[in-house]
């Protein structure tokens, strides 16, 4: 039960961000949008896909630097079916990148791999599945379609 609501609320807490980012002044949006102004992606014209698929590449670099913050060893981290996934929280899209990690424990052993979901690509909205019981409710409202 606890871990259920550790899940809802960091589905809460998502969804506040991605509020909080669309609704703020100007002034304030363009600063925190800097960070990660390259990830801006407009898919109103079929000559910025390739733009797209760039801002893309990106969001994945960032969210494996945000990944291995998480981890003991970071230089051992091994990705794979890394993909990015637009989930949607209420009428927000929340660019998210989901996949596996492998990195090397406390012992110096591989542990294998594990899930992650990284919203933004940033270290603060990144879980892997060993931190929370309830992983799969999180993976499977951020990385599917319902």
């Amino acid at each position: 039960m606890r871990d259920s609501v550790k899940v809802i609320f960091i589905i809460f807490a998502l969804i506040l961000l991605a509020v909080a980012l669309t609704e703020q002044p100007d002034e304030h949006k363009q600063s925190a949008n800097q960070q990660h102004s390259d990830l801006r992606v407009a898919n109103t014209s079929s000559e910025e896909k390739s733009t797209s698929k760039i801002n893309e590449d990106l969001l994945v670099v960032y969210a494996q630097d945000a990944v291995r913050e998480k981890l003991k060893d970071p230089a051992s981290a091994k990705f794979r079916n890394l993909f990015v996934h637009k989930a949607r929280l209420e009428d927000k899209e929340i660019p998210v990148v989901c996949g596996e990690v492998n990195a090397k424990n406390a012992f110096g052993g591989y542990s294998g791999f594990q899930y992650f979901v990284s919203a933004w690509g940033l270290p603060e909205w990144t879980f892997l599945e060993e931190q929370i019981e309830d992983f799969y409710k999180l993976w499977n409202s951020l990385c599917t379609d319902k």
